[in-house]
């Protein structure tokens, strides 16, 4: 048997420092056994000037003999609950194949585009990138929301310098570059 989690893991694992509300963890329980467990990890988004708390949908398990029962719909449908009292202006995920037809058909969520960035875990590398990326670094047109006209005047325009990636149907444009930086060559987009 393996042992169990020390105390503090998951909250040491799981909490954001500088989030205002605390990470919700549910479990379903039966017959004094878990089945399943979901855990929505809180984070602060600033919008417009303003603080808002929102949570990640995380650490996401139905037990086998469970699954396609109803067990992830009815513990995201209480975590709604719990969060919307608790003031929580959205839940978000990032979801995989199996998740996806669940938040979308089941529970009526939104697919939104996004971006993947892939950031060196270095320290003072990643704080470079972040430090580095604050809004008024974004310039006005530099972001469009695509629509499918949109993405196919965008993919006749490219030329032998643009590059092209679509990750789950969100998709970006731009030149591969390198840069260099305290002698260290880095590529970007």
């Amino acid at each position: 048997m393996e042992e169990p989690l020390k105390k503090g893991h998951l909250y040491l694992n799981t909490f954001a420092k500088k989030s205002r509300e605390q990470t919700l963890f549910l479990a379903a329980v039966e017959n004094k056994k878990i089945i399943g467990c979901n855990g929505f990890l809180a984070s602060d988004f600033e919008i417009n000037k303003k603080t808002i708390s929102c949570y990640q949908v995380c650490w996401s398990a139905t037990h086998p003999d469970h699954q396609g029962k109803g067990v992830f719909v009815n513990m995201q449908k209480e975590a709604q609950k719990i969060l919307r009292n608790r003031g929580a202006a959205f839940i978000y995920g990032i979801t995989n194949d199996n998740s996806m037809p669940i938040f979308i058909n089941k529970l009526g969520f939104s697919e939104i585009p996004c971006l993947m960035l892939q950031i060196p875990n270095i320290r003072y590398v990643r704080n470079f990138f972040i430090g580095n990326l604050n809004s008024n670094k974004v310039r006005e047109g530099t972001v469009i929301k695509a629509d499918e006209k949109q993405i196919a005047d965008l993919k006749k325009n490219l030329n032998k310098d643009i590059i092209e990636i679509e990750i789950n149907k969100s998709y970006a444009w731009g030149k591969l570059e390198t840069k260099e930086k305290f002698g260290i060559s880095m590529n970007y987009f």
